[in-house]
């Protein structure tokens, strides 16, 4: 308690600030305490004491002490790779998918859609080797070298609600239409004269 860390001495009022390193979770963690999570704070015997040298009786259980600390609610996508309405897209393009705070995959499949039709030309379950990131704040769903997009062509992604969520188990709301992330790949094609 005589550390730089716990202020208040000869007050009524002592402040304690706990070091990053308190809740570090996962790479990345900036936050003190991780989100929606249980703490209890003890105090030993003694170590405050008034003036007249009366020695603080301590929390030393679970109990007497404890909170629990804010959940900030369901991941929000923050941006997308590619983003949405983008055009010239490569078709062996990685989809990305960059959230507010750290995710895990957990159940249900991102789906690549034809735009012209809805036809669902891929379908990639989030706990698949394809899908990389878990614990990180950005997820890749890896489409390897057999893509199945075709070029010049629109398409769209859809994410089921819950098939990603924050480590408090709040879902991601998901992308379940056809605007919300759409993308055109390139066309690199040089036209061919068919007929003269």
């Amino acid at each position: 308690v005589t550390g730089g860390q716990v202020t208040g001495s000869g007050t009524t009022t002592i402040t304690v600030n706990p070091t990053v390193d308190l809740a570090a979770t996962s790479a990345g963690d900036t936050g003190l305490l991780a989100a929606g999570t249980g703490y209890y704070v003890n105090v030993t015997p003694g170590a405050f004491q008034d003036n007249l040298g009366n020695a603080y009786a301590g929390i030393v259980d679970p109990t007497t002490l404890n909170f629990t600390s804010a959940d900030p609610g369901a991941p929000q996508l923050l941006s997308t790779t590619p983003a949405d309405d983008a055009t010239g897209i490569p078709t062996d393009t990685n989809l990305v998918f960059t959230f507010d705070e750290t995710v895990y995959s957990a159940a249900g499949d991102i789906t690549i859609h034809r735009s012209d039709n809805g036809t669902v030309v891929e379908a990639i379950p989030a706990t698949s080797g394809q899908v990389t990131g878990s614990g990180t704040t950005t997820m890749t769903v890896n489409r390897g070298p057999y893509g199945l997009v075709d070029e010049g062509t629109g398409y769209y992604v859809n994410i089921p609600a819950g098939t990603f969520a924050d480590q408090a188990g709040n879902p991601y709301a998901g992308i379940v239409d056809p605007t919300s992330l759409n993308f055109t790949t390139a066309d690199t094609d040089a036209p061919q004269l068919v007929s003269t």
